[in-house]
C-alpha cells in the first residue's frame, strides 16, 4: 500500500475521533450460531468401534464364522471402513461353502442376504431371497432395504441415517443427473411399497417401520431434486408418513436411544417445514410427544446402562432447543464422564457461548483446537474471547486461522473487523478492499450477509461517507434495529461534527 494513501486514511480516520471511537465500539466479530444437533454418525462410528474391539477375540479365535464376520462388516460399516465388503464376501462364501455340506436353515438363509447385501452383491441377495421360505414380512423387507441399499451405494452414502448429508448428497446426485433421479425415484417408490406391506404384515417389528421412514426420506430428497429442476421449487423434505414410521419405530423399541433420537429430529423437521422456526415454537401435540421422548430418556440417562451417556447427550441437545437451554448443561455434563470426548465438549462449548458464558465457553474451547481444525471453531473461539472482553486475543486468533484457512468468507470478515477498529486507521484500506470482494461471496439468503451490510456501514462511517452508509443502513434496518439505530446516533454524531 502506499504511504500517502495510507496517510490519507489515517487522516480520515481521525476526524471526529469521539465519533469514530463510537463506530468501533459497535463492532462484533458476527457469528450466527446454528442449534446444537446429535452427531449421528459420530455416534454410530463410536459405537462401532466399540463393537468392534470386543468383537475381534473372538473373531480371531474363529475367523470363518460368518455371523461374526457379517458384525464385524456391520461395524465397519459404519465406521466407514472400506474393508468391510470383505468382511461381508468373507461371511457370503463361509454361508455358501456351509451349504454344500447341508441346507441353510432360516437363520442362516437370512444372513446369506443381509450379508450378500452389505457386500453389494444384490443380485445374489435378490436371487437367494427369491428362493428362501423367509416369511412374507421378512421377504418384504429384505426386498424394501435392498433397494435402499442400491440407491445408497450408488449414491456412495454409508448408512441409512434420517436426515443431513448424506440424504444431501442423494439430492445432489439427482439433481445432476435427471436420468438417475428417476430410476431412484422408482426404485425407492418400490422399496416404500414393500416396507408399508412389511410393516402391516409384522407390526410390533421396529425394523421395517424404521427402514420404511429412511427409503420414504430418500424419496423426498429425490423429489425435491426433480421438481428444482423444472420448476426451481422444493418440496417438505420430511414427510408426515416418514415421521409417523419414526415414532413407531421408536415406541416399538423404547429401549433404544438412537430410535428416540431419529424420532425427535424427524419431528423438529417436519414443524419446521411447516414454518416453526425452532424446536421452542413447535405446536402443543408436538412438545406434548417431545416430552414423552425425554421422559423415555432420562430414565435411560439416570441409570446404569452402557447407553446412559447417549442419553444424556441426546437430552441436553433436546433441551437446548427449548425455552430453558441452559438446562442441558447438567445433561452434558453427565455425558461427559470421567473421559475426554471431543464431540461432547464441542456441544458444551457452543451450548456456553449460546447462553451468555464466553468465559467458561472460551476456557472450554481451548482444549478443543487441535481436535477441531476447522474455520468453524475457530471463528466461535475467537467470538468467545471476544465476548468475554479479551479481543486482542481474538483478533490474533483470527489472523493466525486465516492463514490456514484464507479462503474462510467468515473468517476474512471477522479480520475485516478485527482491522475497523484499529484506532490506527492503517487498515481500513485493505478493510474496505475485502468487504467490497464478500459482497459477491455472501449474496442474499447467506445469513452473514446483513452482518456485512453492517461492517460496510460502520466502514464508511469512519471514511466519512456518511451517505453511502446511510444507504447499506437502509437494507438492515428491520432486521437488527437496536443496532442500526445506535449506528444512526454515531452517525449522526460524526455527520454533526
Amino acid at each position: 500500500m502506499r504511504p500517502w494513501v495510507v496517510l490519507v486514511f489515517s487522516f480520515l480516520a481521525s476526524l471526529g475521533a469521539a465519533d469514530s471511537a463510537a463506530l468501533r465500539a459497535l463492532l462484533r466479530i458476527p457469528f450466527v450460531p446454528e442449534p446444537l444437533s446429535l452427531d449421528l454418525a459420530a455416534v454410530r462410528a463410536e459405537r462401532a468401534v466399540e463393537g468392534l474391539a470386543k468383537l475381534n477375540p473372538e473373531l480371531l479365535a474363529d475367523r470363518l464364522n460368518p455371523r461374526l464376520n457379517y458384525r464385524a462388516a456391520s461395524y465397519m460399516r459404519e465406521m466407514g471402513d472400506p474393508a468391510s465388503g470383505e468382511y461381508a464376501r468373507r461371511a457370503v462364501d463361509a454361508l455358501i461353502e456351509a451349504e454344500r455340506a447341508r441346507p441353510l436353515d432360516l437363520d442362516q438363509t437370512r444372513l446369506l442376504i443381509e450379508a450378500a447385501i452389505a457386500a453389494g452383491d444384490l443380485e445374489l441377495a435378490g436371487k437367494r431371497l427369491d428362493d428362501s421360505k423367509l416369511t412374507d414380512a421378512d421377504v418384504a423387507t429384505l426386498r424394501g432395504e435392498i433397494a435402499i441399499f442400491r440407491v445408497f451405494e450408488e449414491a456412495n452414502v454409508a448408512q441409512m441415517s434420517p436426515a443431513g448429508d448424506r440424504m444431501l448428497r442423494i439430492s445432489l446426485e439427482a439433481l445432476r443427473n435427471s436420468d438417475v433421479a428417476a430410476t431412484w425415484k422408482e426404485l425407492l417408490l418400490g422399496a416404500a411399497k414393500d416396507l408399508r406391506r412389511a410393516a402391516q404384515l409384522a407390526p410390533k417389528d421396529a425394523r421395517p417401520h424404521r427402514s420404511l421412514a429412511v427409503a420414504l426420506v430418500a424419496r423426498a430428497y429425490v423429489e425435491s431434486a426433480i421438481r428444482w429442476r423444472s420448476e426451481q421449487a422444493t418440496t417438505s423434505l420430511m414427510p408426515e408418513e416418514a415421521f409417523a414410521h419414526f415414532k413407531e419405530a421408536s415406541n416399538l423399541a423404547p429401549e433404544d436411544v438412537v430410535a428416540q433420537w431419529e424420532a425427535y429430529e424427524s419431528r423438529v423437521a417436519l414443524e419446521r417445514s411447516r414454518g416453526a422456526s425452532v424446536a421452542s415454537a413447535l405446536p402443543k401435540d408436538a412438545l406434548k410427544y417431545v416430552a414423552t421422548l425425554t421422559k423415555r430418556l432420562q430414565v435411560i440417562a439416570t441409570s446404569e446402562r452402557t447407553d446412559s451417556r447417549l442419553a444424556a447427550e441426546i437430552l441436553g441437545v433436546i433441551v437446548s432447543q427449548g425455552t430453558k437451554p441452559e438446562d442441558a448443561l447438567a445433561w452434558f455434563d453427565r455425558a461427559r464422564g470421567s473421559s475426554f470426548k471431543p464431540r461432547i465438549e464441542w456441544l458444551r462449548f457452543r451450548l456456553l457461548l449460546a447462553i451468555g458464558k464466553p468465559a467458561e465457553a472460551a476456557i472450554a474451547g481451548e482444549p478443543l483446537l487441535a481436535d477441531k481444525s476447522v474455520p468453524e471453531f475457530a471463528l466461535a473461539l475467537a467470538v468467545a474471547y471476544e465476548r468475554a472482553g479479551e479481543t486482542e486475543r481474538a483478533d490474533r486468533l483470527v489472523v493466525e486461522s486465516l492463514m490456514k484457512w484464507p479462503g474462510s468468507p467468515e473468517l476474512r470478515l471477522a479480520r475485516s473487523i478485527a482491522l475497523l477498529r484499529d484506532a490506527s486507521g492503517a487498515g481500513l484500506v485493505e478493510a474496505g478492499q475485502t468487504l467490497d470482494q464478500l459482497t459477491t461471496v455472501l449474496t442474499d439468503g447467506d445469513p452473514l450477509q446483513d452482518e456485512l451490510r453492517f461492517a460496510r456501514a460502520v466502514y464508511f462511517g469512519l471514511i466519512g461517507d456518511v451517505d453511502s452508509a446511510k444507504r447499506v443502513i437502509d437494507l438492515i434496518d428491520k432486521k437488527m434495529p437496536a443496532r442500526v439505530d445506535r449506528l444512526r446516533k454515531a452517525l449522526s454524531s460524526t455527520e454533526a461534527g
